[in-house]
């Protein structure tokens, strides 16, 4: 599998505290801003496909403890320098196995199934993987996209919602903030 690093994607946290927004930076703040505040206190957050750490950082502020993984090694080194104290990984979707051996209360997955070449089918068996019967998963890929350069696969709608329905119960749908979903 070809790991795809995309320096410098997660540019929108220095944006937003300059009120310079972009519609793109805008959507991807506003989709962790959904994940509900945490029941309790001990509960975990996973996000997946990290970049520069802003998701991460913005779950871990709502309560969660929150690990974070990307395969970049150059963004998880600019992750740990902005966000200190908190777990920043190098790792892929599938080349590994959990970046931490638990299950989480939630998962993000924003944006990132697009960049990799694998199956869609076993992206989300993975992902399930780390869920627990009460988890929540936040996911969201760009519908059609025509990206060629970045995006190595393009999804149609009717394919991410068959293939979502055979592992997930979906809970919510918000077009562009993506699905809640819950597992199987």
């Amino acid at each position: 599998m070809e790991r795809v690093c995309i320096h410098d994607v997660e540019r929108f946290e220095t944006e937003l505290s300059r009120g310079s927004v972009n519609e793109i930076d805008r959507l991807h703040y506003m989709r962790y801003k959904q994940v509900e505040t945490p029941a309790q206190p001990d509960m975990t957050a996973l996000d997946c496909g990290c970049g520069t750490g802003y998701g991460a950082y913005v779950l871990r502020r709502k309560g969660y403890a929150a690990t974070a993984f990307d395969v970049c090694e150059k963004e998880i080194v600019r992750a740990r320098q902005r966000w200190p104290g908190m777990e920043f990984l190098v790792a892929g979707l599938l080349d590994t196995p959990r970046p931490v051996n638990q299950l989480y209360d939630v998962i993000t997955c924003f944006e990132v199934l697009e960049h990799i070449d694998d199956e869609l089918p076993e992206m989300l068996v993975r992902l399930r993987s780390w869920m627990h019967t009460a988890s929540w998963l936040y996911l969201s890929v760009p519908i059609e996209h025509p990206d060629k350069i970045w995006h190595k696969r393009r999804y149609s709608w009717l394919e991410l919602a068959s293939a979502i329905a055979s592992f997930f119960h979906v809970d919510r749908y918000a077009n562009s903030l993506g699905w809640r979903l819950s597992r199987k």
